[in-house]
């Protein structure tokens, strides 16, 4: 009774297989998949590799674009730049000339204004003028106080001129002291340049 059970739960073909002598079949799978994860590497290696090689490309194909953009307006750069050159020194020649023909300080003017506005008990002895400031000396007559009121109403006189004014600073009283004593007093005005170099 027990070997016709025996016959029923047997399984309903014949096994053939030797399992003994089967190969271990990890090593296959563990192969597969390794093969499988280096190929997904390597393709994204190639495919990184590939657009940055398209890249490249584009950026070496713009700047050779650049370069012959530049080598082309070249001629028109230096030709711009030669005549910029020329313009400069032209406008250099014409301030020079400028200047020369319309000095800073017109003499005459500036002598004639200098004139009109000296009081008559003011003696001018000598006018002298460098970058820096114009200086009047002179001798007024009169006594003590009055040579020295005198001599500042010049100042404000000097002062007060548009002429005067709009070629210097006011106009300073540096010196005034006894000339002799026949009751004259030595004065020295100085007028800063409006364009004075320290």
């Amino acid at each position: 009774m027990s070997s016709e059970r025996h016959i029923y739960l047997a399984p309903w073909r014949v096994d053939c297989r030797l399992t003994r002598e089967l190969p271990d079949d990890k090593p296959v799978r563990v192969r597969f998949i390794f093969g499988l994860v280096i190929g997904v590497f390597a393709a994204g290696a190639l495919t990184y590799t590939t657009i940055q090689a398209f890249r490249v490309r584009a950026a070496a194909n713009e700047i050779s674009g650049w370069e012959e953009r530049i080598t082309d307006r070249r001629a028109a750069h230096d030709s711009v730049s030669s005549e910029q050159r020329e313009l400069q020194e032209k406008m250099r020649l014409i301030a020079e000339a400028h200047t020369l023909l319309h000095p800073v300080l017109p003499a005459a003017g500036f002598i004639g204004e200098i004139a009109k506005l000296r009081p008559a008990a003011i003696r001018l002895t000598r006018i002298s003028y460098d970058d820096r400031a114009a200086t009047l000396q002179g001798i007024v007559r009169g006594e003590a106080d009055r040579a020295s009121r005198i001599a500042g109403d010049f100042v404000r006189e000097l002062r007060d001129s548009k002429l005067v004014s709009s070629h210097f600073g006011p106009a300073t009283l540096t010196a005034l002291d006894r000339a002799d004593d026949r009751g004259e007093l030595r004065f020295e005005i100085t007028l800063p340049a409006r364009d004075a170099k320290p």
